[in-house]
């Protein structure tokens, strides 16, 4: 239900290829560096079904 909401939002505010691809609600927070920007190169791969 919450995944629909977001995306119907996204339909509304947002252009055709700037729509999000997947919407994945995560329980625990991202993993930062010392500077505070999400560490990718551990979830790269973790969205790929």
């Amino acid at each position: 239900m919450l995944r629909e909401i977001v995306l119907n939002l996204c339909r509304k505010g947002l252009a055709d290829y700037k729509m999000p691809r997947k919407v994945v609600f995560r329980h625990e927070p991202f993993a930062l560096t010392s500077t505070m920007k999400v560490r990718r190169a551990e979830y790269a791969g973790s969205l790929d079904e």
